[in-house]
């Protein structure tokens, strides 16, 4: 939305300036409630899940499934099946905070402007 830009738009020299541009004091309040996901972008979170080891599925990005490890590779840091078996049978010794570190996947449309996933079928 250009009325949020600092700058009208003639006055960016380049595509980088325009996209890495400042806004307006106020124009995108940032939520402070904790339990809330923020986003510093222009876009609409379409789905999300948590990542459950190396063979976790990735959905629907661009109409198809993928395995995380095509993504990410096959050495990304998530955990294997492996070691979440080890870390249910020593559940005693992980401390809350412990248990609530995860991870967690996304799939994001740059722009509600640009795509309409109802009409592009």
């Amino acid at each position: 939305d250009l009325e949020e830009a600092a700058l009208p738009l003639e006055e960016y020299t380049s595509l980088k300036e325009f996209f890495a541009r400042a806004l307006k004091e106020g124009s995108r309040p940032i939520n402070a409630d904790p339990q809330c996901l923020v986003s510093p972008v222009d876009g609409t979170v379409l789905r999300f899940g948590e990542l459950k080891g190396a063979g976790a599925m990735i959905e629907q990005v661009k109409g198809f499934s993928y395995p995380v490890f095509s993504l990410l590779g096959a050495s990304s840091l998530l955990p294997t099946a492996a070691d979440i078996n080890v870390q249910e049978e020593h559940t005693e010794s992980i401390t809350t905070t412990e248990k609530s570190k995860k991870s967690w996947w996304r799939v994001s449309l740059a722009s509600p402007k640009v795509w309409d996933p109802t009409s592009s079928r």
